[in-house]
């Protein structure tokens, strides 16, 4: 079993090494960050001084569209190799294998998830707007890290080629949609985000920034959505490669 796992593991590093996008997608969360904390306040800065706009006001929404952005390229890069693997009949191979159908899912849902809530708390550790309990904290982290194995199960799931997956891989970048919602659009017409799961991590965070009453609620209902979405894309997956 180790050894199968060992095996997928260096094979997929295999492949990040020798596709350029693949490559890229790996390094992204990264870049990310760098971007956010040291490239951000400055682009900022110079926005305020020449449009003469209090762009502070704007940091919180900036801080959740790179947030989703993590999870986003990370579920991609996910995606793509086993879509890679679904037409190369590798799925098939493997599940013959002592790893078995759900050894494969498994691996392929915790790895994104790991490297994602790394990058997450990475993310928010450095940032400002991480003051908030510990608990809650990692909390958050788990939530918006589960996004990154929904993405690759959408992906693998819906998409044959990985033409279809860059399709899908553009509309999945909706999800980054959800913030500027709830923050330019008036709150009697902000319900319609509803459908997007990151509109339901952007209100776990609202409320833990201005309003903790309501934390608990938006945490329980954004799992939910999320458990519920993880399991119609893992019985559709299932389903293709039984």
């Amino acid at each position: 079993m180790i050894k199968k796992v060992a095996s997928l593991a260096n094979s997929d590093i295999k492949n990040i090494r020798t596709d350029p996008m693949l490559l890229l997608a790996f390094i992204g969360p990264l870049i990310l960050i760098v971007v956010y904390h040291t490239g951000i306040p400055v682009g900022l800065s110079i926005l305020e001084s020449q449009f003469n706009v209090d762009m502070r006001l704007y940091e919180k929404l900036v801080f959740l569209v790179f947030l989703f952005m993590l999870p986003l390229i990370t579920g991609m890069l996910g995606g793509f190799l086993m879509l890679e693997e679904k037409e190369s009949q590798l799925i098939t191979y493997y599940s013959i294998t002592p790893l078995g159908q759900k050894g494969y899912v498994l691996f392929r849902l915790t790895v994104p998830f790991l490297i994602t809530f790394v990058s997450v708390l990475l993310f928010m550790k450095f940032s400002h707007f991480s003051s908030m309990p510990i608990i809650w904290f990692i909390f958050t982290a788990i939530i918006t890290s589960m996004l990154a194995p929904l993405i690759s199960l959408f992906l693998a799931s819906f998409a044959t080629t990985r033409v279809d997956g860059f399709a899908l891989s553009k509309m999945s970048s909706l999800l980054i949609v959800a913030p500027f919602i709830l923050f330019l659009v008036p709150s009697g017409m902000q319900w319609i985000g509803g459908v997007l799961l990151t509109f339901w991590i952007t209100k776990l965070f609202q409320s833990a920034w201005s309003n903790p009453s309501e934390f608990i609620v938006h945490l329980v209902v954004s799992l939910c959505a999320h458990l519920i979405v993880l399991l119609f894309l893992c019985r559709r997956f299932s389903r293709q490669i039984a």
